[in-house]
């Protein structure tokens, strides 16, 4: 199982190293033809390009280098960043530089400077973690993290964007349906407005659609789907790394299952800020704010997708536990305590369950509150008043809340590391007791 997973890895990561810049190419290609019909600008249209090609690359070559050492028997390193510090400070840089040259009307630069502010905030987040389990004497080692990190960027975005647009065509499909069955009228109204966007290259008016879109069914619907569906979907894409590496024979600890999944989380954040970020291209005077939140969203990317990978280490994982011993026949460890648990026990799959829902409960209400603001932002715009007291009340509980949760996932990314790694300290020391002072 492990040479044909390790293969596989090396097949799957060449092919994303090739198909990358050629996609990117047949892309920039088809945007720059039909630029005029589907109102896309040159920079965005490169900036895309240039983020599918290079994302192909540099990830797709990271798998399949990662791949074949491991597949050669060729000794592997401890996995290293530079400090987070040093990361942070990178994207203060650039994305400073974006902001007053985006402002400027200077764009040559913009798809270098769009592609660094996107990666620059995932891998800082990653950073913290790892840095934050060194100062512990904690490590994960260098190539399950790596190809953690390109699992997230390339098979985890993959997967999410199939299911997710399978799911969105379903739901529109349904939709469809019930409006021809119950308010046909009113499906003709919305088709009429799709025709005369895509006519006029502007969105549709919001006077006309806000009673539909703010509507309970609409709204309780809506939130279902990006408050529940999208985070189960890729929460679990993206921790599908960890049995991947489990499948490979590594004995993983239980700081190896939370630092992994927070690489193929940080994988999975930087492809995405790259290429939802490319949205704000359009608008030069709202791009370093959308920046900005796409790059804290990548805190809650990681810091679920850590949780996510601990509940697998804790399902899947049976070489030795954090005690540097082999566990004694069906039992295995618990994995914030350190206490053992039987491998057959009900607990263990309850545990590694409840990290997982803890994963999509977190970036749920990540997701859940955006989904709020937008509804709140149409439904004041449609109505004149959205800067009356109600909405802006709302708007700031909303905001407040996100500020929140996003401070507790970045303790989480520091504190969880360090936790882990003090068990595993402490287990190592009790294997091997106190010194001989004779």
């Amino acid at each position: 199982m492990r040479k044909v997973i390790l293969t596989l890895g090396l097949i799957f990561g060449l092919l994303a190293a090739l198909g990358g810049p050629l996609l990117g190419l047949i892309l920039g290609l088809m945007i720059w033809l039909g630029r005029q019909q589907a109102r896309v600008s040159v920079l965005q249209g490169a900036t895309l390009a240039s983020a599918v090609a290079v994302l192909g690359l540099g990830l797709g070559l990271m798998l399949a280098v990662t791949s074949w050492r491991a597949r050669s028997g060729q000794p592997g390193l401890a996995f290293g960043l530079r400090r987070p510090g040093w990361w942070l400070i990178a994207f203060v840089v650039v994305w400073a530089m974006g902001w007053l040259t985006f402002r400027a009307g200077i764009t040559p630069l913009m798809p270098a400077i769009h592609l660094a502010t996107g990666a620059l905030p995932a891998l800082f987040f990653l950073a913290l973690a790892v840095d934050a389990a060194r100062r512990r004497g904690g490590q994960v080692a260098a190539r399950p993290a790596m190809g953690s990190l390109a699992w997230g960027g390339l098979a985890g975005t993959g997967i999410g964007i199939l299911l997710e647009a399978t799911l969105l065509l379903i739901a529109g499909i349904l939709a469809a349906f019930w409006l021809a069955a119950t308010n046909p009228d009113l499906l003709g109204r919305l088709q009429s407005l799709a025709l005369q966007a895509q006519g006029t290259g502007r969105p549709a008016n919001l006077d006309a659609l806000a009673p539909l879109i703010t509507s309970p069914l609409m709204v309780a619907g809506a939130l279902g789907v990006v408050g529940f569906l999208v985070p189960l979907i890729e929460e679990v894409a993206k921790s599908l790394a960890l049995p991947l590496v489990i499948l490979t024979g590594r004995r993983l600890t239980r700081l190896d299952g939370f630092l992994l999944g927070v690489a193929s989380g940080a994988g999975f954040a930087l492809v995405e800020g790259i290429l939802n970020g490319s949205l704000a291209l359009g608008a030069p005077a709202t791009w370093g704010a959308a920046m900005l939140v796409r790059g804290g969203t990548a805190a809650i990317h990681c810091l679920a997708a850590g949780l996510a990978g601990l509940g697998w280490q804790v399902v899947l994982s049976t070489g030795r536990n954090d005690r540097g011993s082999t566990p004694m026949a069906g039992e295995a460890t618990s994995s914030l305590r350190g206490d053992r648990v039987p491998t057959s026990s009900p607990r263990r799959w309850a545990e590694g369950f409840g990290l997982l829902s803890l994963a999509v409960a977190i970036h749920g209400a990540w997701n859940a509150a955006a989904g709020v603001q937008v509804f709140v932002s149409i439904q004041g715009i449609a109505a004149g008043g959205a800067s009356s007291p109600p909405f802006l009340f709302v708007t700031v509980s909303v905001l407040t809340f996100m500020g929140i949760l996003w401070l507790g996932a970045v303790l989480g990314l520091v504190l969880i590391p360090r936790r882990l790694a003090d068990q595993q300290n402490g287990a190592r020391m009790q294997r091997i007791g106190p010194p001989d002072v004779r």
